[in-house]
């Protein structure tokens, strides 16, 4: 597999903008699926309501409960006050779920978790990455951040 590279702004759920050279592998994405100008309304009503995968990032619409693991990074929104879940993963996975649109707090409860039981995602921004040890450790907390000093809040 050969990688291609992808020049200029490119544009991603949330706002967020990379501008410059991206190196992706061939079968990953496509420059029409990065451009600003591909990204067209319906689009953009896609990612609000259902699950779109890009190039190893997932946009999760509102209502969308259950945490996909066949990628690396979710964008989620949120529509009132979600219970959101998260399946065991395979040892080593990374997973980053940042909160794009804050429609109400979303709380993730992990099927298998040690030194936190749930992360509520209450504000735009806040965002947890997570690592899955094994099926005993199952997954824990890499890293925490978000917006305005702000970050999701973690339960014991």
């Amino acid at each position: 597999m050969g990688t291609s590279q992808h020049s200029g702004d490119h544009v991603f759920q949330g706002g967020v903008v990379i501008s410059g050279s991206v190196s992706l592998p061939d079968s990953s994405i496509t420059d029409d699926m990065l451009t600003a100008a591909s990204i067209t309304a319906a689009k953009r009503a896609a990612w609000k309501t259902g699950i779109d995968t890009i190039g190893g990032a997932t946009a999760g619409g509102a209502g969308k409960l259950v945490m996909t693991l066949t990628n690396r990074f979710i964008s989620k929104a949120t529509d009132g006050v979600e219970a959101l879940t998260l399946a065991n993963g395979t040892a080593g996975q990374l997973l980053t779920i940042y909160l794009a649109t804050d429609g109400g707090t979303g709380t993730l409860t992990p099927t298998i978790c040690t030194g936190f039981s749930t992360i509520a995602f209450a504000d735009a921004g806040d965002t947890a990455t997570l690592q899955y040890v094994d099926d005993t450790t199952g997954w824990v907390i890499v890293g925490l951040a978000g917006f305005l000093g702000t970050v999701p809040v973690v339960a014991a």
